[in-house]
């Protein structure tokens, strides 16, 4: 007996193995325009139900907040992003909206599952939480090293 007797054949062309004992060689369609019970709902297989596997998201934690793609990423590329825009007068709504759709797009590559109100709760709690109170205090004090750097640098090469 072939492989191919031993498989149904769905309409959205799934094959899940037929082990209900019909005859060698039929395949069944399940869904299709004839296939409804006594209560006019569509017969699924039991089979095409066990295959599903259900959907994992990632838990939205303080390690993925502080992570590569996380609060590192906004420090890094979002000064640039935002420096290709020019900052004009009347042009702050525009700028505005620039950054939040930054923001948005972030949010979302971050955690496709949740919606950026959603992460920005998240943020808010996680940011409460000791270890991200350390990590954005050793981000802030980078920062301020850099630029106290920078503008030592800016005065010795003045003059």
């Amino acid at each position: 007996m072939s492989r191919k007797a031993d498989t149904i054949h769905t309409s959205d062309e799934e094959t899940v193995p037929d082990n209900s004992g019909d005859e060698a060689g039929k395949s069944k369609v399940i869904g299709g325009e004839g296939g409804k019970d006594a209560n006019g709902q569509k017969e699924v297989a039991p089979e095409l139900l066990k295959t599903k596997r259900p959907r994992h998201n990632k838990p939205f934690t303080e390690d993925l907040l502080m992570g590569v793609t996380g609060l590192p990423r906004v420090y890094n590329e979002f000064p640039i992003a935002s420096s290709k825009y020019q900052h004009t007068r009347g042009s702050e709504a525009a700028y505005l909206k620039r950054l939040i759709t930054l923001y948005k797009e972030w949010s979302f590559q971050l955690h496709p599952g949740l919606s950026f109100e959603d992460v920005a709760m998240k943020c808010e709690i996680l940011g409460s939480k000791t270890k991200v109170r350390m990590y954005m205090q050793q981000m802030r004090e980078n920062e301020r090293d850099r630029y106290i750097v920078s503008r030592l640098l800016h005065l010795c090469y003045a003059n």
